[in-house]
C-alpha cells in the first residue's frame, strides 16, 4: 500500500484509544454503509444528483457562508493560554457540537456499479481508521467524530492551526485517524488556508490537497509543534486494469491494513451525509462487484455466512423492520 499511503505506520486495531480515554466504538467502513433499499435504485438518485449540481453551478453561492458554522465554537475563549500539547478527551466527556454532527461526507455500498466507472469515476485505497473532521483555526487545530463530538484538541502546522498562523486564516479536512500511527490520513479538503473547495469538483479538490499537502513536507513529521501527521490518500482513475494491479500487490500484513475502496464520481462536490455518488467496497467484495480478482489474503476477511453483497443489504434492511421483543423493549 506504500504507493497510495505514503506513511511509516503501524497495524491498526478497533478497540485502541484515539485520545486517553476515547474508544473507537467502529471501523472506517461503519460511517459509509448506507441504506440503498430505497424507492429509487441508486443509478437514478445518482442522476439525480448530479442535475442537481448542474443546476446549483449556475447559482450564486457564497461558499465562507456554507463553512462559518463549522468555526462557532473557535470564536469562544480566544485569550486562552497558548497550546503547545495535546489535550485528550475524557471517557466521559459530554462535549459535542451539534452544529458538526454529519458534516463529513459518507459513501453508500456500490451495489449498482456505473456504466462510466472507468471514465468519469476516481478510486482510493482506505486505511483502517476512524473517520474525523478535522478544523484548523485561531491557532488551534479540533478533531470531531462524524456525531460532532471533540475527539481531540492540540496544535498543528495546518494552516491557521497553530501559533506561527494567521489568525483568521483556516482548514478544514475530511480524514481517517488511525491510532497506531497518530496519523491523520487525508481523505478529503473543504478549507485550505481560507480558500474554500466544498464546492468545487472532486478531482479539483483532490489534486488540490495533493499539492498543498506535498508543499507542507512538515506536517509528514511528528513534532512538538506538530503531535499529528498528516498523510494524503493517493486517488487513480477507477480503470479496472488499474484497480486489480494495486489490488493484487496490497497484502493485508502490510503495516497499515486496508479497510476498503472507496469511489467518488468526479463531478461531486462536497455534499454532507451519504450520497449515491460515493461508492464504497469491502476489498472481498471487488471479484464479485468488478469482476476482477484481489490478492487472497483479502479474501479471508469475508464472513462465512456472506453470499453477495445484494443479499447482505436485503438481510440487513430485513433486520430494521423487525419489531423488538418485549425485553429488548424494557431496555
Amino acid at each position: 500500500m506504500d504507493s497510495l499511503i505514503t506513511s511509516n505506520s503501524e497495524q491498526y486495531t478497533n478497540n485502541e484509544l484515539h485520545e486517553e480515554g476515547a474508544p473507537l466504538k467502529s471501523q472506517f467502513a461503519d460511517l459509509y454503509k448506507a441504506n440503498t433499499l430505497k424507492t429509487l435504485s441508486q443509478s437514478q438518485r445518482r442522476e439525480n444528483q448530479l442535475q442537481l449540481l448542474k443546476e446549483r453551478r449556475h447559482q450564486s453561492v457564497d461558499e465562507k457562508r456554507n463553512l462559518t458554522d463549522l468555526f462557532h465554537d473557535f470564536k469562544e475563549n480566544d485569550h486562552e493560554e497558548q497550546m503547545d500539547v495535546v489535550i485528550p478527551c475524557k471517557t466521559n466527556s459530554k462535549m459535542r457540537y451539534r452544529h458538526l454532527k454529519n458534516k463529513l461526507m459518507l459513501s453508500e455500498w456500490f451495489s449498482d456499479i456505473p456504466n462510466d466507472l472507468e471514465l468519469n469515476w476516481l478510486f482510493k485505497l482506505c486505511p483502517s481508521g476512524v473517520r474525523n473532521l478535522v478544523i484548523a483555526y485561531r491557532h488551534k487545530t479540533m478533531a470531531f467524530s462524524i456525531e460532532g463530538k471533540r475527539q481531540a484538541k492540540f496544535i498543528s502546522h495546518l494552516p491557521g492551526g497553530g501559533p506561527h498562523s494567521t489568525f483568521n486564516k483556516f482548514t478544514v479536512l475530511d480524514c481517517v485517524y488511525n491510532v497506531a500511527q497518530k496519523c491523520y490520513y487525508v481523505l478529503d479538503v473543504l478549507a485550505w488556508n481560507g480558500f474554500v473547495l466544498k464546492n468545487s469538483n472532486t478531482e479539483l479538490r483532490f489534486y488540490w490537497i495533493k499539492s498543498k499537502l506535498n508543499e507542507t513536507p512538515e506536517l509528514k513529521e511528528a513534532t512538538r509543534g506538530n503531535p499529528f501527521t498528516f498523510v494524503e490518500v493517493n486517488f487513480l482513475p477507477a480503470e479496472l486494469p488499474l484497480l486489480e494491479e494495486k489490488l493484487s500487490q496490497v497484502h493485508d500484513d502490510e503495516q497499515v491494513s486496508l479497510d476498503g475502496i472507496i469511489f467518488y464520481h468526479r463531478e461531486v462536490t462536497y455534499i454532507e451525509n451519504r450520497t449515491p455518488l460515493v461508492g464504497w467496497l469491502k476489498p472481498y467484495m471487488v471479484p464479485e462487484m468488478l469482476h476482477i480478482p484481489v490478492h487472497p489474503s483479502f479474501m479471508k476477511h469475508k464472513p462465512r455466512d456472506y453470499i453477495c453483497l445484494a443479499h447482505y443489504l436485503q438481510e440487513k434492511h430485513a433486520k430494521k423492520k423487525r419489531p423488538k421483543s418485549s425485553e429488548q423493549m424494557e431496555r
